[in-house]
């Protein structure tokens, strides 16, 4: 299912009340984080459906299940190329992931990627704090 301008339109409005804009650290690496929630799984599946990005899974929240759809890495600089256009309230947040580089699947970041991966973690961090 082919996605329109308007599509993008309601899911930055949709990532911009519920979503997350990140960057996690694991030992050494740095990875893109685009993350939502919702207590019905329906509109997270669509959302995947369309964008053919991320992954919807359930998750466990005291005695509560909620759903999350999570773009990862690459994938979710491909995702914010479509919604920051239309973004409000998390245009900041998306501005300084797509400054995050990212490399091919198993090439080596240089030190300066590194360094930058490391100053876009930092300053995401706060952002979300």
């Amino acid at each position: 299912m082919p996605a329109d301008d308007a599509f993008y339109v309601w899911l930055a409005g949709f990532l911009d009340g519920r979503g997350y804009f990140g960057v996690i650290y694991a030992g050494k690496s740095y990875s893109l984080r685009v993350k939502v929630t919702n207590t019905d799984a329906a509109p997270l599946e669509q959302i995947q459906r369309v964008t053919r990005l991320g992954n919807v899974k359930a998750e466990a929240k005291g005695e509560q299940v909620v759903w999350g759809w999570t773009v990862s890495g690459p994938d979710a600089q491909i995702l914010l190329s479509r919604v920051a256009p239309h973004l409000r309230f998390k245009q900041v947040h998306a501005g300084e992931m797509q400054k995050f580089p990212v490399s091919e699947r198993g090439e080596i970041a240089t030190p300066a990627q590194l360094e930058t991966r490391r100053k876009v973690y930092e300053r995401l961090k706060r952002l979300n704090s």
